[in-house]
């Protein structure tokens, strides 16, 4: 018997293939993914670039001339200052993660939203497989300014580049910040925004930091309780949480019946909503 609990592929499909990579993308649809679930920055030409980083973490990233970049240097490549050709000058996928040993080592470079939604759409058709929707996480921190435009900017070029791409309707916008949020759904009330939660503070008292009843609420999987899904569900706001990889996680998270998981592993997810 199937679940209805939703399979988020985290950055694709992390423990499998580089982060969101395309490579992973098209491995979370051969798993069955109900969402892609991927990060988002900009850099200063307004194009919208797959990234969880807004600049080259060290674990992974190999230079131009097949040079790995260093921790000296990794926060120096700022994503928001750099032309598109120079992003994609850089790999992300021949160094495998080491913390995924499971990660499979293939060339891979930060596709732009754009390159990334064509490629699902053309692999999906070629193949006859439903197009998976995508949970898109804004990246943003406050403190620290020279990583990201302004909130304001930040929101019109995203929302913008949804529409462009017709996913409005097959989209979740999920964020830290509740700021962020508040300007996204001032500029366009119509997409579905989820708050992402690190913190022991009540539900209630969370969702107090938006303006508006978000379509979810998205915490870390360790801090979610059965009083939380009581809360959530008396408000008609989704569950969905991050970012779980164990079997026994899953388990529990399928028990207290949320409305998806994001998983690393969502082969394995996969398996366990289908038994």
């Amino acid at each position: 018997m199937t679940l209805t609990i939703e399979n988020h592929g985290h950055r694709g499909c992390r423990g499998l293939m580089p982060e969101n990579s395309i490579p992973a993308f098209l491995k979370a649809v051969d798993i069955g993914v109900d969402y892609i679930e991927i990060d988002i920055v900009v850099n200063h030409q307004g194009e919208v670039i797959i990234s969880h980083e807004p600049f080259f973490n060290a674990s992974f990233s190999t230079d131009a001339q097949g040079n790995p970049v260093t921790e000296e240097l990794s926060q120096s490549l700022n994503i928001y200052k750099m032309d598109l050709k120079e992003i994609q000058s850089y790999d992300v996928g021949i160094r495998s993660n080491p913390k995924y040993p499971k990660q499979v080592s293939t060339p891979a470079h930060k596709p732009t939203l754009r390159e990334a939604v064509h490629a699902v759409k053309k692999y999906c058709q070629e193949s006859k497989i439903t197009v998976p929707r995508w949970n898109i996480e804004a990246k943003f921190d406050a403190r620290y300014p020279a990583y990201f435009p302004q909130r304001e900017s930040y929101a019109k070029q995203v929302i913008a580049e949804i529409h462009t791409l017709d996913l409005a309707s097959d989209c979740i916008i999920q964020c830290f910040d509740p700021e962020l949020l508040n300007v996204f759904h001032q500029y366009d009330n119509t997409l579905k925004y989820g708050l992402l939660v690190d913190n022991y503070i009540t539900p209630e008292s969370n969702l107090k930091e938006l303006s508006f009843k978000p379509f979810g609420y998205m915490p870390n999987h360790q801090l979610l309780d059965q009083s939380t899904m009581d809360y959530c569900r008396s408000q008609n706001i989704q569950v969905l949480v991050w970012t779980v990889n164990s079997d026994q996680d899953m388990q529990r998270m399928m028990n207290l019946k949320v409305d998806g998981i994001i998983s690393d592993y969502p082969d394995r997810l996969q398996k366990k909503l289908e038994f």
